[in-house]
C-alpha cells in the first residue's frame, strides 16, 4: 500500500463515463457486509474511526462503497469541502458493482492539502480515481474529487457514457443493466423478458454518440452502432433525473421503435406478421411516407388462407440506409420469389417499396 509522491506513469483513470461504458453487462449486486478494516474501538463520536492518513481515508471510502454503506461513504467526505454528500438517488448506480480498494499514491503535496490517486477494480475493471483530501480535526477526509466516480462532466458527455453502457449491456444480454438506464417515469418503458429475447441473437458494438440538440437537462442524441455488423444510427432522449444521474427517457428513433433493427429483420418481421394474419404489425411495418400501400382489410383477406414462411433471404446493401431485398416465401405448398426495398427511417427499418410486392 505505497503513499508516496511518485504518480504512476501510465493509469486509466475512472469516471462514471468510464465505469458505465466498461462494466455495463457485468453489473452485479454486491454482498451487504461492514467496512472489515474498522475497530469499534478506534471509533470517533461521531461513529467513524480516526482517518489517520490520506491512503486510510480513501480505504474507508472504497471500502464502505463495496459495501452499498451511504452514510458510511458520506462520513468520509469533510462537511465543508467541495464534494457533496451522495444522495440516496444517486448512490443507486453504486449497489450494483463490486467495487475493491488496490492501492493509494500521493500525486501532489500541500500544506495541509494532498491529492491522492486511488487504485481500485469495479465489476473486475481496474482504474484509478484521483482525490483532494485535507486534514480535519477527527482526521483525513476527501474535500474534493479531481477526476473521481463523481468528478463533473457536462450532461452531453453523461449522455454519452448512458449511451454507451446501454449498448454494452444489450450486447451482454444484460436486461437488468439495460433496464436500469431506462428512467422509470420516462415515456420509454423498460424491457420485458418477452421482448428481450431477440437481443440475445444480434451482436451490439457501440461506435460513437452525438448531441443534436441540448435543452435545460434534456438531450436529444444519436447513438451510431453496429448490429451483427450493419452499422445503424439510433435517436434517443436523455434526461438528467437528479444529482447528475442521466437515463434514457424517450425513444425518438430508437432500437424498440415501429421498425426493426435492420431490413433482415424487418422481413423477417413481415413475414411473421403475414403468417400470424396481424394485418397492424404488417402496415406497421410499411414506411408511411414510402410509395408502397398499406394493407386495407378486404386486400387482406387472401393472407389468411395461406401459411407464409420466409424461406431465403438475399440483400443488397445500396446505401447506409437503403437495402434491396429478394425474399424467398413459401405459400403452404408453392413459392414465390418477391422483391422489396427497404430503408431506416425515424422509426427504423422499414419496407420502403415492393418491386415485387406479395400482393
Amino acid at each position: 500500500m505505497p503513499d508516496n509522491s511518485a504518480p504512476s506513469d501510465r493509469r486509466t483513470a475512472f469516471s462514471r463515463r468510464r465505469l458505465l461504458a466498461t462494466a455495463a453487462g457485468t453489473m452485479v449486486v454486491p454482498v451487504s457486509s461492514a467496512v472489515a478494516t474498522e475497530s469499534a474501538s478506534m471509533a470517533t463520536e461521531g461513529g467513524l474511526p480516526r482517518q489517520d492518513s490520506p491512503s486510510r481515508a480513501a480505504q474507508t471510502y472504497i471500502n464502505a462503497l463495496d459495501a452499498g454503506d451511504r452514510t458510511r461513504v458520506n462520513e468520509v467526505i469533510a462537511p465543508s469541502g467541495a464534494l457533496s454528500n451522495w444522495s440516496r438517488t444517486e448512490f443507486a448506480w453504486v449497489e450494483s458493482f463490486e467495487i475493491e480498494y488496490v492501492g493509494f499514491e500521493t500525486v501532489e503535496k500541500r500544506r495541509g492539502d494532498i491529492i491522492g490517486e486511488i487504485k481500485l477494480t469495479i465489476a473486475g475493471n481496474t482504474g484509478t480515481a484521483r482525490y483532494r483530501f485535507r486534514e480535519a480535526d477527527h482526521g483525513w477526509r476527501i474535500w474534493d474529487a479531481v477526476d473521481g466516480l463523481r468528478s463533473t462532466e457536462n450532461l452531453s458527455e453523461n449522455a454519452e457514457a448512458v449511451a454507451e453502457a446501454y449498448v454494452a449491456a444489450l450486447d451482454a444480454g444484460n436486461r437488468d443493466a439495460v433496464n436500469d438506464l431506462i428512467a422509470t417515469g420516462g415515456e420509454l418503458s423498460k424491457w420485458s423478458s418477452r421482448e428481450f429475447e431477440w437481443v440475445t441473437a444480434f451482436e451490439f458494438d457501440f461506435l460513437d454518440f452525438e448531441a443534436d440538440k441540448i435543452t435545460g437537462d434534456e438531450v436529444i442524441g444519436d447513438i451510431e452502432l453496429t448490429i451483427d455488423g450493419n452499422k445503424e444510427t439510433v435517436r434517443y432522449r436523455f434526461h438528467d433525473t437528479g444529482a447528475g444521474r442521466v437515463e434514457l427517457y424517450s425513444a425518438v428513433g430508437g432500437i424498440r421503435a415501429t421498425g426493426e433493427v435492420s431490413a433482415e429483420a424487418a422481413a423477417n418481421a413481415y413475414v411473421a406478421a403475414l403468417d400470424a394474419n396481424n394485418r397492424g404489425r404488417a402496415n406497421e411495418l410499411i414506411a408511411d411516407t414510402g410509395p408502397l400501400e398499406l394493407w386495407s382489410s378486404r386486400d387482406f383477406q387472401w393472407v389468411r388462407a395461406f401459411s407464409v414462411e420466409l424461406v431465403g433471404l438475399k440483400t443488397n446493401r445500396l446505401q447506409d440506409d437503403t437495402v434491396v431485398a429478394d425474399l424467398s416465401v413459401r405459400l403452404d405448398d408453392s413459392t414465390a420469389s418477391v422483391r422489396y426495398k427497404f430503408r431506416r427511417v425515424d422509426d427504423g427499418w422499414k419496407i420502403w417499396e415492393g418491386i415485387k410486392p406479395i400482393r
